[in-house]
């Protein structure tokens, strides 16, 4: 069947996205086809991959057309993916798919700006959410058009669809992807009961507690009204929506996993919380709050029923993890942690949101007030992970270890409660008191172009994070603030001359095998400080290495300046393992990669 692609809505919505660099690379590329059919096929070939990469139409569809028919949306789908592998496959186009893949193609037509394609196109691809949609002579693509020229007109920064990682990065240092659910083949069963609730009824469970909407979900993914009010129009209009998915709790209470929107809309408007706004068909109810519609629509929507799939209590709770996050398909997507918010609602998860507000912690975070996506409570559920479980019987991947401590903890005692209160209070103070505002952050030795090195100011790196609140809870405040200066001077040595703890903190930090590593290194280094006697000191004080700094910061090896004080060392001038004695009189200041670049080592 033959699609017509609207190449020119498709450019504007890219614009939209903040793609105007993609937009004048392709249009550089689309120069060289002569015009015609070649040109045409081209242009279809561009936005093919667009969708064929995201599979973003039926989001799209579903977010600004809630009352489309469904089984027509999955229809259009798959016309379009019949479209994607047809032309993908044409010969004129197949120089841009080749060079793409590294390959040879003798056929390939000639682009002098395929060279740059190459390099712009799959970091795109990895980046960029957008949606276009086909265009056929009927009233849903014709609908689907006007909603996309309005959405463009109106606003050059709308959020579509917001699924990929990119805040998580700017708060913590990442380093590999997510990595999948591991679910044991006896459990992966799902106990599933289809149902037809009227909507009136489910506003009843909702009132006494049965349904639960989660309200910190409503703080930051909400509809605005016009949408809700689209809605309401759709169901008195007899349009089909989509369907609502519920899990059972241990309570016999239900979470929603998929459908938060929607019922906040019903019941909104059922309460009187909403007026309507923006209907097309219905215009005569503009204006109106439920309490004045004619009693024969206000019948019509408290019996009008919604299909809802409950997932009972005796499904793997893995299995609803993964289901929430498959049908986590909304405007913007939550995260890991805001899905465990969702589903392991009880005690545990209070006590977590509420160590998570504390002001020296926030403080060790950069931050000045909560996060609004949660990543600061992530921190405080890794640490009591680690802690209940320790690294020893850590398994990947990190998100389901964290989700078991979820629901085990789940309805934690009051003693526990307590324990974990104070541990995590008094650790924190601890990383306070030796870090600073350094805390949980990498330091980056200096290079031979620039010997100079420095901290990562802005994100949190989370294998440090584990290690040192590990670490430090299993001793005292009276062990661990007398010796803050050396504790710091060995983290930061580790993070300079150990190559294996360097690896273990930036790559693959979630393989089981580097977990290990940098604990038992850490916690090495630890004790052999907390334990070690005053009496046979291994390291230069601090106190030295300051008015070293003070008097001269500069390098004794390369005779550059020192630019900070953690920045450098203090190097036995006669070497420590050969007898040297660590006193001012044998003491010189070095920056620290160039001490490790000479082999010194154990210096501070």
């Amino acid at each position: 069947m033959y699609l017509h692609f609207p190449f020119s809505s498709a450019m504007n919505f890219m614009k939209l996205k903040g793609h105007g660099n993609l937009i004048k690379l392709v249009n550089k590329v689309l120069s060289n086809y002569p015009s015609g059919q070649l040109k045409r096929r081209a242009k279809k070939w561009f936005m093919v991959e667009i969708m064929k990469e995201k599979d973003m139409f039926v989001e799209f569809i579903a977010e600004y057309l809630p009352d489309a028919n469904p089984v027509e949306v999955q229809k259009r789908l798959e016309l379009w993916r019949d479209a994607a592998r047809e032309l993908t496959g044409t010969p004129e186009l197949t120089f841009i798919y080749s060079k793409s893949q590294g390959e040879e193609d003798s056929k390939a037509l000639p682009c002098p700006y395929y060279e740059q394609l190459i390099v712009v196109w799959p970091t795109w691809k990895g980046k960029c959410n957008t949606a276009s949609e086909c265009r056929e002579k009927n009233e849903m693509d014709i609908a689907c058009q006007k909603k996309l020229n309005k959405i463009a007109k109106k606003s050059n920064s709308a959020t579509f669809i917001n699924n990929d990682r990119s805040e998580e990065k700017e708060f913590f240092e990442l380093d590999d992807g997510q990595q999948p659910l591991e679910i044991d083949e006896s459990q992966r069963k799902i106990f599933a009961l289809p149902s037809d609730p009227a909507i009136i009824d489910l506003h009843r469970r909702y009132l006494r507690g049965k349904v639960i909407l989660n309200p910190e979900f409503q703080r930051f993914h909400v509809w605005d009204r016009a949408t809700s009010s689209r809605l309401i129009e759709s169901v008195l209009l007899n349009v089909p929506i989509p369907i609502i998915y519920l899990a059972e709790e241990n309570d016999g209470n239900y979470s929603l996993i998929d459908g938060q929107q929607r019922l906040r809309a019903f019941f909104d408007f059922l309460e009187n919380k909403l007026e309507l706004h923006g209907l097309t068909v219905l215009q005569e109810l503009n204006g109106k709050e439920f309490n004045q519609i004619s009693p024969d629509y206000q019948d019509k929507l408290e019996n009008s029923t919604i299909h809802t799939i409950e997932i009972k209590k005796e499904s793997s709770i893995d299995i609803k993890f993964e289901i929430f996050e498959r049908l986590n398909r909304g405007s913007m997507k939550l995260n890991d942690q805001e899905l465990r918010n969702c589903i392991y609602r009880g005690k545990y998860n209070q006590l977590i949101n509420t160590l998570a507000l504390n002001k020296d912690f926030l403080g060790l975070l950069g931050l000045k007030e909560p996060h609004k996506r949660m990543f600061d409570r992530e921190l405080v559920l890794r640490f009591f992970s680690m802690y209940h479980a320790t690294y020893l019987k850590y398994k990947p991947p990190a998100k389901q270890f964290m989700n078991s401590d979820m629901e085990k903890y789940r309805n934690v005692t009051e003693e526990d409660e307590k324990e974990l209160t104070e541990t995590f209070k008094k650790t924190v103070q601890m990383t306070k008191t030796v870090f600073a505002d350094n805390a949980f952050k990498r330091f980056v030795v200096g290079t031979d172009k620039n010997p100079n090195g420095e901290w990562e100011r802005r994100r949190i790196n989370q294998a440090l994070f584990d290690v040192i609140m590990f670490g430090f809870s299993q001793y005292g405040q009276n062990q661990v603030i007398p010796n803050s200066d050396a504790i710091r001077e060995e983290l930061i040595w580790l993070m300079s001359h150990d190559t294996e703890f360097i690896e273990s903190i930036i790559i693959g930090t979630s393989d089981r095998p580097k977990v290990y590593s940098r604990f038992e290194k850490w916690l090495h280094a630890l004790k052999s400080i907390v334990g070690s006697p005053r009496t046979e000191p291994r390291n230069f004080s601090l106190d030295i290495k300051e008015k070293l700094f003070k008097n001269n910061p500069t390098c004794a090896i390369c005779q550059q300046r020192i630019h900070n004080l953690d920045d450098s060392e203090v190097d036995h001038i006669e070497h420590y393992w050969r007898g040297g004695k660590t006193i001012p009189e044998n003491a010189r200041l070095t920056h620290r990669y160039c001490n490790r670049a000479r082999g010194g080592s154990n210096n501070i």
